[in-house]
Order: C-alpha cells, then sequence, then structure tokens
C-alpha cells in the first residue's frame, strides 16, 4: 500500500483591523519640530514628506528614534518617508538604499510628541487610529 498525499492553496485576504478618525497634517522643519497628538487608541504610523536641500542627508527623529536617510535632497524632488512600510520615495521614484539607520517609531495614542527634522522642511500626515 502506498501513502497518499493531496497539496492545496487557499488564497487568504486580510482587511485593514483600522478604524481610522480625524487626519492631521502637521508642519515642522529643522528649527521647529512637528508637534503631534491623536487621540486614537493604538499607535499610527505616519507618513512624512520633507522639502528642502541637502546633500548628505538628513535624519528624522521621533520618540528617541532615528530614521537615517543618506539620499541627498534637492531642491524641486520632495522625499515621502512611509514609517508603516519602510518605503522612501524621491519624487513618484522609489529609494533603494537610502536609509543608513531605519529605526521607525509610531505616533502614540494619548501623548503630545515631537518629530524633529536635522534638514529642510517636514509635513507629518497620520490619523487618529482604532482598533
Amino acid at each position: 500500500m502506498t501513502d497518499r498525499y493531496l497539496r492545496f492553496q487557499i488564497a487568504l485576504e486580510a482587511i485593514d483591523p483600522f478604524k481610522y478618525g480625524e487626519s492631521y497634517a502637521v508642519a515642522g522643519s529643522s528649527s521647529t519640530p512637528a508637534s503631534l497628538f491623536h487621540r486614537g487608541t493604538v499607535p499610527a504610523w505616519p507618513v512624512v514628506t520633507v522639502t528642502g536641500t541637502s546633500a548628505g542627508g538628513y535624519t528624522l527623529t521621533l520618540n528617541g528614534k532615528t530614521v537615517v536617510v543618506t539620499q541627498a535632497l534637492v531642491s524641486g524632488t520632495s522625499h515621502t518617508v512611509d514609517f508603516k512600510t519602510g518605503i522612501i520615495r524621491a519624487g513618484s521614484s522609489v529609494v533603494r538604499g537610502g536609509l543608513s539607520t531605519a529605526n521607525f517609531s509610531p505616533i502614540n495614542p494619548g501623548l503630545p510628541q515631537n518629530m524633529s527634522t536635522t534638514a529642510g522642511s517636514i509635513t507629518v500626515r497620520y490619523s487618529d487610529t482604532y482598533i
């Protein structure tokens, strides 16, 4: 008697388990950090747009954790850093190898926090996030 095996695959689709409330766009610069606060119940992952110029890249700091971008920031092309996925875009193109340190941190609920940058100006976008 021989063994018989059945192989099969099931495609699963997972929906986003979070609910979102009010959305925010908070500005900051190298001299003035962006003041962040959200009223949700779970951490919110920001998307940061960086504009300006910096030949040597820049550092974003949130909750004591840093994201060091080594890709040069040139005038006329903004960088978008998605803290949830870790993807950096220059304009609409994905930047590969543009990080030297990637300690992405979410915005914690119910606590005032600041995000700072070492170059240019930033706009931090995020939403109140609930589960």
